[in-house]
């Protein structure tokens, strides 16, 4: 991975210091703006928490990397790598795809939490990008249509109707 780091063999590798890639890396940029010393420690504290962690590291390279570290038993760390680039360019097209499309979209995985929408069905619900973010449950959506007064002259039994056939409606087609 030090290829795809775009660190020097001699600063990465079995043995060597975590530290020393870390300055390598704020010393070209990498961490963003900022004394060298403070992002190393900032770099050294994520690391040394004794925790399973990951992030997204974009590289001056052009390239991201997926940087996972586990913690063993041991305390000693596993550290794994992954070129991210293309996946990310990819997600970056489907999005700008997806938002230039005329018609309202959203996409749900399959335990009904939002993927991905667009502004044009955000609208026609009278979401915000926060409300519809990903990650959101369907029937929060539901409940927050509800909540508002999406739900004409509702009373508190038909509100709870309009959750069951909302609900209803999306496992019938395949949703959860």
């Amino acid at each position: 991975w030090a290829d795809a780091l775009g660190v020097p063999p001699e600063v990465i590798g079995v043995g060597k210091s975590a530290l020393g890639v870390f300055r390598f890396l704020a010393e070209r940029g990498d961490y963003g703006p900022g004394n060298v010393d403070d992002l190393v420690e900032a770099r050294k504290r994520w690391w040394l928490a004794n925790e399973d962690a990951r992030t997204d590291l974009p590289l001056l390279t052009g390239r991201t990397m997926d940087m996972a570290k586990h913690v063993l038993p041991s305390g000693k760390i596993i550290a794994s790598f992954q070129d991210i680039t293309e996946r990310i360019s990819t997600e970056r097209e489907l999005r700008d795809a997806n938002e230039n499309i005329s018609d309202g979209f959203a996409l749900y995985d399959a335990d009904a939490r939002l993927v991905m929408s667009n502004s044009t069905w955000r609208g026609f619900y009278g979401y915000s990008e926060e409300d519809a973010r990903p990650g959101v449950r369907y029937e929060d959506l539901v409940r927050l249509d509800i909540e508002r007064g999406a739900v004409v002259d509702a009373s508190p039994s038909q509100e709870a109707g309009y959750y069951q056939t909302r609900v209803d409606y999306r496992r019938a087609r395949g949703g959860s």
